[in-house]
């Protein structure tokens, strides 16, 4: 289940949680926070690049995050 959180940090902390388990859609997360699939594929972008942090989608749209670790 996807919550509803407002702010950057919040919905960032968000993310994590919910690509950890890998069983939530982009889109689902976009329809729960009222904006585009394009703005959640940006907070995941912006937690590749801030915190190293990678990802998969597969064809479902579910995506997985993994720490990148140096």
């Amino acid at each position: 289940m996807v919550k509803n959180v407002r702010g950057t940090p919040e919905r960032s902390a968000e993310m994590i949680r919910i690509g950890k388990k890998g069983n939530i859609t982009i889109s689902e997360i976009a329809q729960t926070w009222g904006c585009s699939t394009k703005n959640v594929a940006e907070y995941l972008h912006r937690l590749q690049e801030q915190e190293n942090y990678a990802y998969l989608v597969d064809g479902k749209g579910c995506f997985r995050i993994f720490k990148d670790f140096k």
